[in-house]
């Protein structure tokens, strides 16, 4: 209700009461697009595999550059203000893809690391991998990405400019270009003056050494115990990092189905499977 103020008209003119049902509609519109900003399923780095340029509205753009690889494109790092050339920013031992991805970790916060969540898996001896590669340095093994349709040679399989293995963490689909990671609160700095040298971490897994000395893992060898997923993906999830048959327990989405249509047949292919269906002839 409106109380008229003391020699105030009592009548409202037409044009007065529109413009403040506009001002009411615009402004809340205009915040929540403001705090919006971080959720990072808005940002248009478009999809993998066309060098047409562009993003959203069905344009595809390039790989996403990740000069630092730190697990977050350089276009995200940009938008966030965190360092592209500096895979820890703010040189607290946790690489910046860690940090934005995992529970309680803020990239351009030092104070703020990431902490362990309880998302383990045990399986048993017979099921437990060793040894196993990681072509594209993603954090997840060849054999783990060949049995769940990611791509092996590519860290991010979707090129959305975030990794495979920081999709997962963050529930987010590595197959989707425009499903990514999202934050309840945006990076926020501390305001403290940086050296731009983080502290060591020489196998590139994420963790420091000297945080991996802590933890008992190897220093130069970012899957201490070979079971095809990294220290750092490990330290997030929950997982031993030094056991092979301690795993995260992740939960890959299903694939998008891919058609293909050659010489009179349709051939789709969904989740590892094939099915090929032949054309009819036509005898005019």
């Amino acid at each position: 209700m409106v109380i008229p103020l003391k020699n105030r008209p009592h009548r409202t003119s037409t044009l007065t009461r529109a413009a403040g049902l506009i001002v009411f509609a615009v402004v809340p519109a205009f915040i929540f697009a403001a705090c919006n900003d971080f959720f990072t399923k808005d940002i248009e780095l478009g999809t993998k595999g066309s060098t047409t340029g562009g993003g959203g509205g069905g344009t595809d753009t390039p790989d996403e550059v990740d000069d630092d690889n730190d697990g977050l494109g350089n276009s995200v790092e940009e938008l966030f203000k965190i360092d592209p050339r500096v895979a820890d920013t703010d040189e607290d031992g946790f690489s910046d893809g860690l940090e934005f991805v995992g529970e309680g970790g803020d990239p351009l916060n030092g104070s703020d690391t990431p902490t362990s969540a309880s998302r383990e898996r045990i399986v048993d001896a017979a099921d437990g991998v060793q040894n196993d590669s990681d072509r594209d340095r993603d954090g997840l093994g060849d054999t783990f990405e060949k049995d769940n349709s990611l791509d092996p040679d590519d860290a991010d399989t979707d090129g959305d400019g975030y990794q495979d293995g920081l999709e997962l963490v963050a529930l987010s689909d590595p197959f989707v270009n425009d499903d990514r990671p999202t934050r309840d609160t945006p990076p926020t700095s501390d305001g403290a003056t940086r050296s731009g040298t983080p502290p060591a971490d020489a196998d590139n897994d994420g963790v420091s050494d000297e945080q991996e000395q802590r933890d008992g893992t190897e220093t130069n060898s970012s899957d201490s115990d070979g079971d095809g997923f990294s220290d750092g993906l490990e330290f997030l999830m929950g997982s031993k990092a030094t056991s092979n048959l301690s795993i995260p327990n992740f939960s890959v989405p299903t694939p998008p189905a891919t058609t293909t249509t050659t010489a009179g047949s349709t051939t789709t292919t969904t989740s590892g499977s094939t099915t090929t269906t032949s054309a009819l002839a036509t005898i005019n």
